[in-house]
Parts: C-alpha cells; sequence; structure tokens
C-alpha cells in the first residue's frame, strides 16, 4: 500500500517544459477568449425580452421574461454537465469540452442574425418565414382589451428561438465550467500567486465583455438595427473559438484523474455492503434474548454517519479521505441549495427590471439621447469593477489589522441583504411609476414598436441595479470561495459546477414565478410588452421577491449552524469541513490499524 501511495505521488508531479512565450501567450489567449465569448452571451441575454416583444414577434411581456429566464437557467445548469464531461471523459478533458461547447455555441447564435435579418427584409410585418408560423390574432382589438393568456409555446416562432436558445445555453454552461480552471491549468505551476493574479484578471475581462455588450452593442440593437446588433458580437464569438484554436500549440493540459462520479458510487456501493455485513453479523451473533447485549453491540459499533460505514475500520474499503470527499459534497450541495432564493432575485436584473425600463423615461437631457433600456446593467459591472479592489486592497486588509474580518457566512448574509433591499427599492420605483402612468403618460417608439411609458426617468433604477452589484461583491464572490475552500480537491471541478447549477435552478424558478404572477404583467394587445395596464402590479411581485429572499437567509442561517460553517475559515490547513485535528489524527491511526488487520 505505501510503495504504491508513494508512485502515485511521484506521478503527480508535474513539470512544464513549454518555453517563456507560450506560458504568456496561453495566459493571454483565455483572457481574450473570455471577453469574447461574454460579449457575445450578454448581447444575447442583454435585449432578448426586448427582441421578443417588438414587431413582428409581439411576444406578450410574460412570455418574454419567462424565456430569458429559460436561457440562463440552461445556461447555468448545463455547467454542471459540461463539468462531468470534463471530469468523466478521458478522451475529452477540459480543452475537448470547451471545443464542443462552442459548436453548440455557434449553432444556436446563427439564428439570431438569421432572424434580425429576415424581419428587416418584411419590414418588421411579417414573422420571418424561417418561422413556418403566423400569429393567430388579427390585431385588431379594442385598445381596453386585454389579451387573453397565451402558451409560450404558442406565441410567433416559439420552436426555432426554443432551439437556438437551448443551444446557446448548453454551450454557455458547458463553456463556463471548464474555461476558468483550463485557464488556471495554463499558471498553476507558477504558485499560489500566480493563480490569484490570473483570477483576478479573469474577473474583469468577464465584466470588460459584459460591459461591452451591454453598451456598445445594446444601443445598436435598440438605436440602429437587431441586425448589426446579432451580427457583430456572432463574429467576436467566431474569432473567440478561432483564437482558442490557435492556442492548442501553446496550451498546457492536464491530465484527468479518476472521475469523481466514480469514487462517489463507490463510496455509496460500499457503505450499504458494508452496513449489510455488520447486519447480518449482528444477527448471527446474538442471541434471542439479549436485547441489553444487542443495544450495547449497536451503540459501539454503528458509525456517525450513514457513509462512514465505507470507512476501513468501519469494515468497509474505502480510504478515509475518500469517504469524508462525498461527506463534504453533500454538505457543499445543502449550501448551494440555499443560496437558490439569492439566484430568483439576482436574475432579475436581467428580465423584470428591463421590462420596467421599457415603461420608463429613455430620452435624457432633453431629446439628446436614448439611453438603452438594457444599459442600466453596466451599473452592476461598475459596482463589481470598483468595489472589489476596494474591498480586497483596502477594506480586508484594514479589518485584518485591527484584528476583524468579514467571515464567508457574514458576506454571504450580507450580499444576500443587499439583493433583498434591491427588490424593495425596484417595488418602489415601480409603485412610483405606476402612479405616475395612470394619471400622465407618453408613449415611445423602439425598435418599431410602442410603448406607454411614465414620465418618470429610466435613471431612477441606477439605486436597485447598484445593490444587486454589491449584492455580488459579497454573496458572489464569498460563494465561490466557500466552494473552493469547502470543495474536497478531487471534486472541485464537479461542486463549482454544481454551484453554478444552483443559480441555474433559480432561473428556472423565476420561470415559473412569473407565470405565477401573470395577471400582474397581463398585456394590452394594443401595447404588446405593456406593464401598465389597470389591473397590473409589479411592484407586487418585488415585494414578494424581497419576502423570499428573506425567508432563505433564515434558512441558510440555519443550515449554517448545523453544518458548522464560521469553523471554516479558522481551522488548520488540510483539514476537511466539520473535521478536527484531534479526529483526523485519531482516524489515520484506526486507518492504519484496519490496513495491518
Amino acid at each position: 500500500m505505501i510503495a504504491n501511495e508513494r508512485t502515485a505521488l511521484i506521478q503527480r508531479i508535474e513539470t512544464d517544459g513549454r518555453n517563456k512565450f507560450k506560458k504568456h501567450t496561453s495566459y493571454v489567449l483565455i483572457l481574450v477568449v473570455q471577453l469574447l465569448e461574454r460579449c457575445a452571451f450578454y448581447s444575447i441575454v442583454g435585449n432578448f425580452a426586448l427582441f421578443l416583444t417588438i414587431k413582428p414577434f409581439n411576444w406578450t411581456s410574460y412570455n418574454a421574461v419567462g424565456a430569458s429566464f429559460l436561457l440562463l437557467g440552461i445556461a447555468y445548469l448545463s455547467s454542471l454537465i459540461g463539468g462531468w464531461m470534463a471530469d468523466s471523459c478521458q478522451f475529452l478533458g477540459k480543452y475537448g469540452t470547451i471545443l464542443i461547447s462552442y459548436l453548440f455555441y455557434m449553432a444556436g447564435f446563427v439564428f439570431f442574425p438569421i432572424l434580425s435579418a429576415e424581419m428587416e427584409k418584411q419590414d418588421q410585418a411579417h414573422v420571418p418565414d424561417v418561422c413556418y408560423f403566423e400569429p393567430s390574432w388579427d390585431g385588431v382589438v379594442s385598445s381596453n382589451q386585454s389579451l387573453p393568456f397565451i402558451p409560450i409555446g404558442e406565441e410567433p416562432c416559439a420552436s426555432i428561438l426554443f432551439v437556438a436558445i437551448s443551444l446557446i445555453g448548453l454551450g454557455s454552461g458547458a463553456f463556463k465550467a471548464n474555461i476558468s480552471p483550463f485557464g488556471a491549468d495554463q499558471v498553476m505551476l507558477r504558485g499560489n500567486e500566480a493563480l490569484r493574479v490570473f483570477f483576478n484578471w479573469f474577473y474583469w475581462s468577464v465584466n470588460i465583455g459584459a460591459f461591452l455588450a451591454l453598451s456598445v452593442f445594446a444601443y445598436i440593437q435598440q438605436n440602429i438595427s437587431f441586425y448589426n446588433g446579432y451580427l457583430i458580437p456572432a463574429i467576436l464569438l467566431s474569432v473567440s473559438f478561432s483564437l482558442f484554436g490557435i492556442g492548442t500549440i501553446c496550451f498546457r493540459y492536464h491530465r484527468n484523474e479518476q472521475s469523481a462520479m466514480k469514487g462517489i458510487v463507490k463510496v455509496v456501493n460500499e457503505a450499504i455492503r458494508s452496513k449489510k455485513r455488520a447486519v447480518g453479523e449482528r444477527q448471527s451473533t446474538v442471541t434471542f434474548d439479549s436485547n441489553v447485549q444487542t443495544t450495547s453491540i449497536e451503540s459501539q459499533n454503528t458509525p456517525p454517519s450513514f457513509l462512514d460505514w465505507a470507512k476501513i475500520r468501519w469494515n468497509g474499503s474505502c480510504r478515509e479521505d475518500e469517504v469524508d470527499d462525498v461527506k463534504a459534497l453533500v454538505k457543499v450541495v445543502l449550501v448551494c441549495l440555499t443560496l437558490i432564493p439569492y439566484w430568483l432575485v439576482y436574475f432579475q436584473m436581467e428580465t423584470t427590471f428591463l421590462m420596467q425600463a421599457l415603461h420608463m423615461k429613455l430620452d435624457v437631457f432633453g431629446a439628446t439621447f436614448r439611453v438603452p433600456a438594457a444599459s442600466l446593467t453596466l451599473f452592476d459591472n461598475f459596482v463589481l469593477i470598483l468595489l472589489i479592489p476596494i474591498l480586497d486592497r483596502l477594506v480586508y486588509p484594514w479589518l485584518r489589522g485591527r484584528g476583524h474580518s468579514l467571515s464567508i457566512v457574514f458576506r454571504l448574509c450580507l450580499g444576500m441583504t443587499f439583493s433583498a433591499v434591491s427588490m424593495v427599492v425596484a417595488g418602489v420605483v415601480e409603485s412610483r411609476r405606476l402612479s405616475l402612468v395612470s394619471g400622465t403618460n407618453f408613449t415611445q417608439n423602439i425598435s418599431g414598436t410602442t410603448y406607454v411609458a411614465a414620465d418618470m426617468t429610466i435613471l431612477y433604477q441606477i439605486p436597485q441595479y447598484s445593490l444587486i452589484g454589491f449584492s455580488e461583491a459579497f454573496a458572489g464572490v464569498a460563494g465561490i470561495e466557500f466552494v473552493y475552500i469547502a470543495a474536497p480537491r478531487s471534486m472541485q471541478g464537479l461542486l463549482m459546477g454544481l454551484y453554478w447549477c444552483s443559480s441555474g435552478i433559480g432561473s428556472f424558478l423565476g420561470t415559473g414565478l412569473i407565470y405565477a404572477f401573470e395577471g400582474i404583467v397581463q398585456t394590452k394587445l394594443g401595447h404588446f410588452g405593456d406593464v401598465t395596464c389597470d389591473n397590473c402590479h409589479l411592484d407586487y411581485y418585488f415585494y414578494v421577491l424581497a419576502v423570499i429572499q428573506v425567508i432563505g437567509i433564515a434558512i441558510f442561517l440555519t443550515v449554517s449552524r448545523r453544518l458548522r460553517l464560521s469553523e471554516l475559515e479558522n481551522r488548520p490547513k488540510g483539514l476537511r469541513l466539520g473535521e478536527t485535528r484531534t479526529t483526523q489524527n485519531n482516524e489515520r491511526k484506526e486507518a492504519v490499524v484496519s490496513r495491518m488487520e
């Protein structure tokens, strides 16, 4: 056993034979590739609801928002599939999975320039011929008549759009799960400082890509044409793919280890077998009338949890660390589940906030400049770009110098609190907008579609977007940090995929919730995408989300106490979640004794 472990350790010693040029080039290429990919992704997400509600599609607002949630949900849920592929398929790895993700990505992206080109050819009078569908209504309805509920599958061009967003979501998810660890593989042998610098620049590249998409391309889509606003990002995505292909000669390829999924299955199966063996032995050795003796034996020979049956010291065949890795997996999953309400609130920034903006005054400084409705998401980027360096370089060191620190649990709670406050602010803004639009309103034309708007500038949305940015700076960063610290080394990729998967679940729940509140976003046929009907109360929706987030905070605090997450940052290096140095030493001694026996 000792010889085999020594051999395995020697095999894990890796070297980087690339020259300095290749090392630096691979580093830069990953950052540029990520920047271009995020630019393409957010050029779709930013104005997707607007694209669906304008002529000739004329989707109802609740279906447009639901489709946006669906795209985001697929993108984040599929990150788990992408992580599993890279981990389990030895012939693919991270590099091969990224290449496949590009193929899905580009196949879905190409639909949008095609659809928008067909729209321009027909002057937005008819649904593009490629959809093979015409709306079932003729548009001749009284302005006071409400449009009946329309299932999302019956909206114009729904089938083509669902194929497109499914392909984009699958490609984006697989790409997201693998590009950051693949980039880290390029610098991992240079030490922890090089990894820290890489992730800092990687994070900034993500935000720069989002900034370009939500400013430049959102403006082109809203004020020039959707065709140009989709064609240019499609070209950038192709450039990203080409650069990644060129980097093949420079990249370092990390050899895959054994699949984490196989380790999980092994531990669970061994726990079941070991427990069955123990029960059988007890039944054969304990007599019928020895009830007291049976209780004593069971109390002395029952492990603290079901998975512990798989350990060698409980007559299983799995090492202590193998079992504890699976137990840590369960704990991380529980924490990720408590973060779902946070993600449900977070994705309002790219859906209902946009619908609210379309019915506010977009012209600022008179009629000289029209703000793209999706561009206020930039304030989230601004807050992140400015706040994270300030926290990292000034606030956190200042607190540590005075003997204080903000724990992961505290930062997660603080971030979720900011998100709840953001929903309250959005609700107040919406209440004010509804009161104004019921008295004095005007119409504004956006990409050929007329919207009834309140005489209330869109700049009132800045606080709610900024508060989401504050929440992400604390909860978003702390969530990733928690997964990295708590996850066992053999499952970090899988658990990071699960973390992003939980955000996808939040997006899907947002889809269901928006339909539960369909009555508050009921659309007048005369004003497609309208949320200003007589019975509309989008503000109620925001207030309900704030309550959901507060309940989520309470659940998270309960789970964190049960799992003792507060001990996470104070434990000595090398200990697993919930483990002490004494228990670790005892487990090692017992494992050695079990091997000798």
